[in-house]
């Protein structure tokens, strides 16, 4: 693998964040472990194939909408689409940033791992509305 070293990379970090800016990531090895910088933009293609959040939506009873998700198992419930659409971004983004909180442990959890592409995608949406975009109702 093509990478510099940390002392270097430190030593001279704002040279090497304008390199992965104008020219393209950077890869930084320390010790035994490996680091890539890049671009916001450079990750947001790499992402731009990860399929949509597919949700199943149902109509209780008491006239609620109820949102589920079996990838994350993650419900949202409120009372019109709208409500109910607006607390699963809530729910995503929160579970997105515990996610990246645990990254290490969750990432290498054999039911969380496939979750590491979608997390990314929703951790790069600019607004609520990116999150929106990325959910298929069923």
């Amino acid at each position: 693998m093509l990478a510099i070293n940390a002392t270097q990379h430190r030593q001279n970090y704002s040279m090497y964040y304008d390199k992965t800016i104008r020219t393209g990531p950077i890869f930084v090895k320390r010790l035994r472990d490996y680091a890539v910088q890049m671009d916001i933009s450079l990750l947001k293609t790499l992402i731009e194939d990860v399929e949509n959040i597919s949700v199943t939506c149902e109509k209780e009873t008491d006239g609620s909408i109820v949102l589920t998700t079996d990838i994350f198992d993650l419900i949202a419930v409120g009372n019109t689409i709208e409500e109910a659409n607006t607390n699963m971004i809530a729910e995503l983004k929160d579970y997105a940033l515990d996610f990246i909180e645990n990254l290490n442990e969750w990432s290498k959890a054999p039911n969380r791992k496939k979750h590491v592409k979608y997390i990314m995608k929703i951790a790069t949406c600019e607004n609520d509305q990116e999150i929106l975009d990325m959910i298929r109702i069923d």
